[in-house]
């Protein structure tokens, strides 16, 4: 038997296997969402680190000294997507989704929550 595993992905939620870049207009930083063996990243400048979600809109960072919190904001058509970053429970930053409109955030928390 194998015992390696293949990350699936569910039929309830939509993420490319392309990054997602999220820009921060203000600063033009750009962060990206991606997937690296089945575990949802963020690469900033210079670092990249798992996140997992708290709920279905709030998400940190696992296993870090980063102590950040990442809030995902969506209408209705899931496009635009907005990801609020938190430093000690104050908003830091916003980041508008460029890229992407089939990422369904409360979609893609559910299925990493049941899979954990």
């Amino acid at each position: 038997m194998n015992s390696e595993f293949e990350f699936v992905r569910s039929p309830h939620f939509a993420m490319s296997d392309d990054a997602i870049t999220f820009l921060n207009r203000a600063t033009e930083t750009a962060w990206q969402l991606y997937w690296d063996k089945g575990k949802l990243m963020i690469n900033v400048p210079n670092h990249s680190f798992q996140i997992f979600p708290d709920n279905l809109t709030r998400f940190r960072p696992v296993n870090s000294l980063i102590e950040l919190e990442f809030e995902f904001k969506q209408s209705a058509s899931n496009y635009p997507c907005f990801m609020h970053i938190y430093a000690k429970s104050i908003k830091r930053a916003t980041f508008e989704a460029v890229n992407s409109d089939q990422l369904d955030i409360s979609s893609l928390a559910t299925h990493l929550l049941a899979n954990k």
